[in-house]
């Protein structure tokens, strides 16, 4: 086995087995030590290999055993060399976004970064391809003052009266220009098709809160309508 020296790890059956360390101890007993804190590790298994969990003990034992002012017990060995594996644990479930923030010592870089980009269904890509196809082909399709208009509204952030003031047009003019904006690219997007209906009023950009709340509501009333309507 390399370790991070760089150099083979004798055998403790080896030659270099009884090399004698500081504070009285042989690469045999690390070794051997180090062998059994692995075995004996069932929690990190699924996640790390045993050669690389062996090493990163072994390393930690003979870090400690080197560099120490006074003898470690097996006890404090055994300490180092978990405490080690734990640390690499931790840091590689970081930085796939499984980390757990409240492990001391660790810093997950965004909280609920695994689950947001988890995805329970596999889809394919084509749609996004499609439309980003589409919308250049359509905005072709339009004139030079409904792009205008449209990459205004683009430019203030949906915010329609910003929009309007940065052309020096009066919001009434702005939301007709608007109107026939969107009427002419729905109708090219829905080519074929009955266009679809703008469902939302202009104003300042709406959080997803928000949103989600508009959608629940109109739900609820579509709802309630079709139940009236049933008697």
């Amino acid at each position: 086995m390399t370790t991070l020296a760089g150099w083979q790890t004798p055998s403790a059956d080896g030659p270099g087995g009884a090399r004698e360390l500081p504070h009285g101890w042989t690469l045999a007993d690390v070794n051997k030590l180090a062998v059994s804190v692995v075995t004996r590790d069932t929690w990190w298994s699924h996640l790390m290999s045993f050669p690389d969990r062996l090493e990163m003990a072994w390393s930690a034992m003979m870090e400690e055993i080197c560099l120490g002012d006074r003898c470690p017990s097996a006890q404090d060995l055994v300490a180092k060399a978990v405490g080690a594996i734990q640390r690499e644990a931790h840091q590689l479930r970081a930085a796939h976004g499984t980390g757990n923030q409240t492990a001391k010592g660790v810093g997950v870089a965004g909280l609920n970064f695994h689950r947001y980009w988890w995805q329970r269904h596999v889809w394919g890509f084509e749609d996004l391809v499609v439309d980003a196809i589409a919308v250049g082909q359509i905005w072709e399709r339009l004139t030079p003052r409904q792009q205008m208009v449209l990459a205004a509204l683009m430019k203030a952030d949906g915010d329609v009266r910003e929009a309007a003031e940065s052309l020096e047009y009066s919001l009434a003019h702005f939301r007709k220009l608007l109107k026939e904006a969107r009427d002419h690219f729905l109708e090219w997007w829905h080519e074929g098709e009955k266009p679809s209906r703008i469902w939302m009023q202009d104003g300042p950009s709406i959080s997803s809160i928000a949103l989600m709340s508009t959608l629940r509501r109109r739900k609820r009333e579509a709802i309630a309508a079709a139940r009236s309507q049933n008697g």
